[in-house]
């Protein structure tokens, strides 16, 4: 008898007190969709590591610290430079700058080297924010959708569980919950900008809202 009052849309004052909630449906009952997502962690830790690169790059300017060139291999920084003085000095302040980061010193032959790479503790916390990023975007994606009581968890390290009771275009629910956006924020180099040099430089034209550049 108490079941069956819970299960009404509106629960009698006296039931809600005990803290009754309504009986939700889920796809066993009601049917929907399941989808199981997986989070491209190489992508996000890429990401993580481009923008590593353009930070400690301004830092290096900043410092008048001059370095011969900054490369990503996967998500690990190769930073070289000509002087092992010089690298001393990036490496302290890099570590001041950056504490995610293990610094390696390495001599190839020719330039004295630093090889960042992100600390355990700080990896984990990357992909963890990875997962709780897309979470948050599947959420405003269900939300088109209209779906009442729809469930988004996290399972395994990479993966996120998202069910859709009630929902029978599959096909839709695919289409929204698929789609990719990627936000990138840059850094603009006026001087480049002034001077036309090409060297390491993207160039992104700013567009009008009537499509002019």
């Amino acid at each position: 008898y108490i079941v069956a009052l819970n299960l009404l849309s509106r629960s009698p004052t006296w039931l809600r007190s005990l803290h009754a909630l309504p009986m939700y449906l889920g796809l066993d009952l009601r049917g929907g969709v399941h989808f199981l997502m997986q989070v491209d962690m190489k992508a996000a830790l890429t990401k993580r590591a481009d923008a590593l690169t353009g930070d400690i790059r301004s830092l290096l300017r900043d410092k008048n610290l001059r370095h011969a060139g900054i490369a990503r291999e996967g998500q690990t920084l190769r930073i070289r430079f000509r002087d092992a003085a010089t690298r001393d000095k990036a490496a302290a302040a890099i570590a001041d700058s950056q504490p995610i980061l293990t610094l390696d010193r390495r001599d190839d032959g020719q330039d004295q080297l630093l090889v960042a790479t992100l600390k355990p503790d700080a990896l984990k916390k990357e992909q963890d924010l990875a997962i709780k990023q897309n979470i948050v975007t599947l959420n405003r994606r269900v939300n088109q959708l209209g779906v009442a009581e729809p469930v988004i968890q996290q399972q395994g390290a990479d993966r996120i569980v998202v069910q859709l009771p009630g929902v029978q275009d599959t096909a839709r629910a695919k289409d929204i919950l698929g789609r990719t956006a990627t936000l990138e924020v840059r850094l603009v180099d006026e001087e480049a900008m002034r001077s036309g040099s090409s060297f390491n430089v993207d160039i992104f034209p700013e567009r009008k809202r009537d499509g002019s550049v």
